[in-house]
């Protein structure tokens, strides 16, 4: 039996050329591809996909989701937020928690200085 030593075998496969493929192969390997393995309906895919998310983020999503949903029952128990419910016109001023304050038309800002400040 003749052996090749490390050389030798170096220069043989330097100069070998591998044959070219057959022109349907790669037609064929598709079709066997597709026949053996049926891909999934896209709303099926997306109903059981997997996400990956890191343990300290998943739970910082959880705690989110309970502290909002616990505020927002606090607030269908307290009828709304402060100051959601405006009282009617007819009704009295007086029984008004502001007492019949009205928003300011103009707001003219005056600055006071102190008799210490230097000019």
């Amino acid at each position: 039996m003749n052996y090749m030593d490390d050389d030798e075998l170096d220069r043989a496969l330097r100069h070998w050329q591998p044959p070219a493929p057959a022109a349907q192969l790669e037609g064929k390997a598709l079709g066997r591809y597709r026949s053996e393995f049926h891909r999934a309906p896209r709303w099926r895919r997306l109903l059981t996909m997997r996400v990956r998310a890191p343990l300290p983020a998943l739970a910082a999503m959880v705690i989110a989701v309970l502290c909002l949903s616990a505020a927002l029952a606090r607030l269908e128990l307290r009828g709304g937020p402060a100051g959601a419910s405006r009282p009617a016109a007819s009704e009295d001023l007086s029984k008004q928690p502001w007492g019949g304050l009205q928003p300011v038309a103009e707001l003219r800002p005056r600055v006071i200085r102190s008799h210490d400040e230097a000019h």
